[in-house]
């Protein structure tokens, strides 16, 4: 039933997130991606700043194009398995940032300042630290459960987590 709902259930897991976002204070701008899908993205980003963080997708792109496969999902599928790399140790969650906080600043990116509406700037930061240990804690288990973690699965982990303890 999962499977059969996956887009349903992306839909939902965006719909959580963006709220979640909007509550922080920052604005999000909706639109359907190419297969008539809504998702968002955070206002304030121009398109290359928004492809410079995208780069498993240019790859997946260049790909298809070395191979001559029309962009349909069974070929991004062959492309993007044919590009992965193969699975390292779990990555440190503050390396990651700083690696995202260094590429954003190349980019020209200044982050948003939201208006928190009801928590202190600590006290999100908490929160936020918390679902990226327990994100973390969902793909190990995924890994170790099937020896890979797709995305969908990863999403909705964390979103039933999130309506489970009605995280906002």
């Amino acid at each position: 039933e999962v499977y059969k709902n996956q887009a349903l259930i992306g839909t939902i897991y965006r719909q959580i997130l963006a709220s979640n976002l909007e509550k922080l204070g920052y604005q999000v701008v909706w639109r359907e991606d190419s297969k008539g899908h809504p998702v968002f993205e955070i206002a304030g980003f121009t398109e290359e700043q928004l492809k410079g963080f995208s780069s498993r997708r240019e790859e997946i792109l260049n790909r298809l194009q070395e191979l001559g496969l029309e962009n349909s999902p069974k070929a991004a599928q062959v492309a993007c398995l044919d590009t992965r790399k193969p699975k390292e140790e779990v990555v440190d969650p503050v390396k990651l940032y700083n690696v995202w906080a260094e590429k954003a600043s190349e980019l020209g990116i200044k982050l948003p300042q939201p208006q928190l509406q009801q928590e202190s700037h600590e006290k999100q930061e908490l929160k936020d630290i918390n679902l990226v240990i327990y994100a973390e804690k969902v793909i190990n288990e995924l890994i170790q459960q099937n020896g890979y973690a797709r995305l969908h699965e990863i999403e909705l982990k964390v979103a039933e987590n999130l309506a489970k303890h009605q995280v906002t």
